[in-house]
């Protein structure tokens, strides 16, 4: 069997443990005096330090949204975690925070004698935020402010005043907000009444000067009087068609009627020819017959009718041409009638919807200034409250005295293993060890 094989700078664990042997007062003293400097610096020159803590609630802000003509209130949240924090570590917050303790003459010490970039740092540094809202929630924040310092008194101030400057600016940003859209909104509520009473004059001096009631009444009365005479003028061409007939038939009447008749009669039927005559003749004349013509009678009367017809005919042509005459007269006027009403309609119509264009326009910015304005009235409401001031906490909360020691053994501990090994491995062999050493290789 080969004989194990040993080297000999191989260290083994019993090795180690010979060297924390001989080293165990090293080990002791080093974490000893580690420990005891720590109680020193605690002692000395460590001060407390104390936290004092306020809660603060962000509510989300209630908008008001009016649809269908009905309103409805919808809560939103206005500001997240970073937004407020920005807002509470922002240099007019802490400003304000240096000038409450300014004016309760509470500047700590420590800060008495530093510059304004100095000041805003060492407030910053003993400021601290934590949200501690619900994960679930959708609107809203809850946060704690921290304030910390050497006197808890002047902490719980500090927190204080931290969350009363942050607030303020913070219940402000809502109403900012609405102040802004409410000074565009009054912009464009001028221009809209502007234009609703250039709307409105032009309305009325459409009125004043349009003459559409008078142009409509008259249409309406030729537009009568056109149907009155049209129906005059058919009873009348009626009348005629009759006339006219009738003296057709009377001329032809006429055409079978003589204009005289012949009459014979006896020469003693006529007393001037018996006279003339006398007795001598009466034998001889008795076979006389006289001749006579004379109007017929029934000529006459039909001669008369055809006349009267003919008469009758000039007048109802007359009236007829008089009729169409005005007629046409009453079409020129209406047409140009109907021209003008629906010109000046046309007009009537872009004046209202322009004027009700504009009313509608005002009214609803109107309507909107007025929603805004309540909205602003009930944001100033405080959306940011304290839900719990800070009080002062007399534990303090640095330094931590048992994680400090702790610490302290903890590191003098390693610095006495590393220091044993190191020492131990830099102490010369002793010649014995050296010589078996020798033997054995």
């Amino acid at each position: 069997m080969p004989e194990a094989t040993s080297y000999p700078d191989e260290i083994t664990l019993r090795d180690l443990v010979e060297v924390l042997k001989r080293r165990w007062r090293l080990l002791v003293a080093v974490p000893a005096l580690a420990v005891a400097a720590a109680a020193a610096y605690l002692i000395l020159w460590a001060k407390p330090a104390y936290e004092a803590a306020a809660t603060v609630s962000i509510s989300p802000l209630q908008v008001q949204a009016r649809l269908e003509e009905k309103i409805q209130v919808e809560d939103q949240p206005f500001i997240g975690f970073s937004g407020y924090r920005s807002i509470a570590y922002s240099e007019p917050v802490l400003r304000e925070v240096l000038a409450g303790l300014r004016q309760q003459d509470s500047m700590p010490e420590a800060w008495r004698d530093r510059e304004d970039g100095e000041l805003l740092e060492s407030l910053a540094d003993s400021l601290k935020l934590k949200d501690l809202s619900p994960k679930n929630a959708q609107a809203g924040l809850i946060v704690e402010h921290r304030a910390r310092e050497g006197d808890p008194r002047l902490a719980a101030e500090i927190a204080n005043l931290w969350v009363d400057a942050t607030l303020r600016r913070v219940n402000a940003v809502p109403v900012e907000r609405t102040r802004a859209v409410l000074e565009v909104l009054e912009e464009r509520l001028s221009e809209s009444e502007a234009r609703y009473r250039k709307a409105q004059q032009a309305w009325e001096a459409f009125q004043r000067t349009s003459t559409l009631e008078q142009d409509q009444a008259a249409l309406s009365a030729f537009t009568n009087e056109r149907v009155r005479l049209e129906g005059e003028l058919a009873q009348l061409r009626q009348n005629l068609a009759a006339i006219r007939a009738r003296i057709q038939a009377v001329q032809a009447q006429l055409e079978g009627e003589p204009e005289r008749l012949s009459l014979e009669r006896s020469v003693f039927a006529d007393p001037l020819a018996t006279t003339l005559l006398g007795q001598r003749g009466v034998q001889e004349a008795a076979e006389l017959r006289l001749v006579d013509q004379e109007l017929n009678p029934v000529y006459v009367r039909l001669q008369q009718t055809l006349v009267d017809a003919r008469t009758e005919e000039a007048r109802l042509t007359a009236r007829e041409a008089a009729l169409q005459e005005r007629l046409e007269e009453l079409e020129a006027r209406i047409a140009d009638l109907k021209a003008r009403v629906a010109e000046a309609q046309v007009r009537a119509q872009q004046v209202q919807e322009q004027l009700d264009l504009a009313r509608s326009e005002y009214i609803a910015l109107a309507q909107k200034r007025n929603d805004l304005r309540i909205e602003a009235a009930s944001v100033q409401r405080s959306l940011a409250q304290v839900l719990a001031p800070a009080y002062p906490m007399f534990d303090p909360v640095a330094p931590k005295t048992a994680l400090i020691l702790a610490l302290a053994l903890v590191l003098g501990g390693m610095l006495a293993l590393v220091w044993a090994f190191v020492a131990d491995a830099l102490q010369p062999a002793p010649e014995g060890a050296n010589a078996s050493h020798t033997m054995k290789a």
